[in-house]
């Protein structure tokens, strides 16, 4: 899904909310979920936390993804902070009208 490439490439380099929120807007359904290890998130929740990551300098690198003919895409990619902590992220994304709507972490044992 060339649009989540391209938001996670335009995330790289800035600090900018307003240069990545076209790219978010058009990436991400209006009843967005996601799922993280504190609980859901709305769209407007996630929106305000990568503007967070954004403004803190967050890295994303080493993007993999995986489409799937049930309209879900698995990707995996590091977050660097400028703290130094690395995370390694796998999640599941489930797609409605074209635009990402739900987000979880991906389970590999299942």
């Amino acid at each position: 899904m060339d649009k989540l490439r391209t938001y996670f490439d335009a995330m790289n380099g800035t600090s900018d909310w307003s240069s990545v929120k076209p790219l978010f807007d058009d990436l991400f359904h209006d009843a967005l979920v996601v799922v993280t290890a504190n609980g859901e998130l709305d769209r407007d929740a996630w929106g305000n936390a990568v503007q967070g990551m954004l403004a803190a300098g967050t890295k994303v690198s080493d993007l993999t993804m995986h489409s799937h003919d049930d309209g879900t895409i698995h990707y995996y990619t590091t977050i660097t902070e400028t703290n130094g902590t690395v995370i390694k992220v796998s999640s599941t994304a489930t797609l409605k009208d074209g635009k990402i709507v739900h987000v979880q972490p991906f389970d590999h044992a299942a």
